[in-house]
C-alpha cells in the first residue's frame, strides 16, 4: 500500500523525534506542518529524507492542516494517509501489523478511515476472531485516512479549528454511508491532556486528565455545534462524553472561575455562530 504520513506540530517536547522514528520507516513520506509561533525544531536525517516541512509561523489549528496534508497526498498519488500527534508512538511492529490489516480488509471502498486503540481498556475489547469493529468514533493520532474513498464533501470541518475534528469526520463519513473501522487488538501510544495525581476527599488517590482553560473552550463549542450539525447522531455523542473533561478542568484546574469563564465562552460563541480559533 502506498502510505504517506501527516504530523502537526505545536511548541514539541524533546519525544517528538523518538516519537517519529517509531513509523517513519513505515510510510514513504512524512507531511510535518509545524503550528508553532518559531521554527524551533531539529530533525535527523533519517527523517528529513522522507519529509515535506510547512512552517508558516501560524497556528492553523488541526482540521486545516489535516485538509492540507489530504490534498498533498492526493498529488502525491498516495492511497492511505496516516495521521498522527506529536506525542504519539508505535510499538514495535505494531505500524507493519496494521498495514496488513488494512490490506486483508475486504471492501476497501466502504471504509473512510481506520484506527487503533489508544487506551488499554479500549484494546481489552478485542475478542478472538472479532478484532474490528466498524463505526467507531475513531482518534485523528494513528489513524489512516483512505484517500480514495474520500470527496469534496467529505473533509476536515475547518469551523472546529482543534477539537473533536476526528468525530465530526467520523460522523460525516457514517452521513456518506462510509465506515470507520477500529483494529482493536493494536495499541496506540497516545497521552490525551496532562495526567495529575489528586487525592478525593475519601483520601484516595486517581489519575485525572486536566485540559487548559482555553481547551476546555474548544471542547465545549465544538461539542454544541457537532450535536447541531449530525442530529442523527446524538445518541454517540452525549454529554457525558464532555463531562469530565468539564469536571476535571473546574475541581482540578487550579482556578475553577478561570474553567468556568472559558466554559460559558464555549457556550455562548456557539450560539453566536462565532467558530474557528479563539
Amino acid at each position: 500500500m502506498k502510505l504517506a504520513g501527516a504530523i502537526i506540530i505545536y511548541n514539541p517536547d524533546d519525544d517528538l523525534v523518538d516519537n517519529i522514528l517509531t513509523y517513519i520507516d513505515g510510510i514513504e513520506k512524512l507531511y510535518i506542518f509545524n503550528n508553532s509561533p518559531i521554527d524551533n525544531i531539529s530533525l535527523p536525517e533519517s527523517i528529513k529524507s522522507k519529509m515535506l516541512y510547512v512552517h508558516t509561523g501560524e497556528n492553523k489549528g488541526i482540521a486545516e492542516r489535516l485538509n492540507e496534508a489530504i490534498q498533498m497526498a492526493k498529488l502525491d498519488k498516495y492511497e492511505y494517509l496516516l495521521t498522527m500527534d506529536q506525542d504519539s508512538s508505535f510499538n514495535p511492529k505494531e505500524l507493519f501489523d496494521y498495514k496488513l490489516k488494512i490490506e486483508k480488509y475486504p471492501l476497501k471502498d466502504e471504509v473512510a478511515m481506520y484506527g487503533i486503540a489508544h487506551n488499554v481498556k479500549e484494546l481489552n475489547t478485542a475478542k478472538p476472531n472479532n478484532n474490528n469493529n466498524d463505526n467507531n468514533k475513531l482518534i485523528t493520532s494513528g489513524s489512516i485516512i483512505n484517500l480514495g474513498a474520500l470527496n469534496k464533501e467529505l473533509e476536515f470541518d475547518e469551523n472546529l479549528f482543534i477539537d473533536n475534528v476526528d468525530i465530526d469526520f467520523c460522523f460525516t463519513a457514517w452521513r456518506h454511508n462510509l465506515k470507520t473501522i477500529l483494529f482493536n487488538d493494536l495499541l496506540l501510544n497516545h497521552k490525551m491532556g496532562e495526567i495529575r495525581k489528586i487525592i478525593t476527599p475519601l483520601f484516595q488517590r486517581h489519575d485525572r486528565i486536566v485540559h487548559t482553560p482555553s481547551r476546555l473552550y474548544y471542547i465545549v463549542r465544538n461539542y454544541l455545534y457537532i450535536r447541531k450539525k449530525h442530529p442523527k447522531f446524538k445518541k454517540h455523542f452525549t454529554l457525558l462524553i464532555i463531562s469530565n473533561e468539564i469536571k476535571n478542568g473546574i475541581l482540578y484546574g487550579g482556578n475553577p472561575f478561570l474553567y468556568m469563564k472559558f466554559i460559558f465562552k464555549g457556550y455562548t460563541d456557539f450560539l453566536r455562530g462565532k467558530m474557528g480559533k479563539l
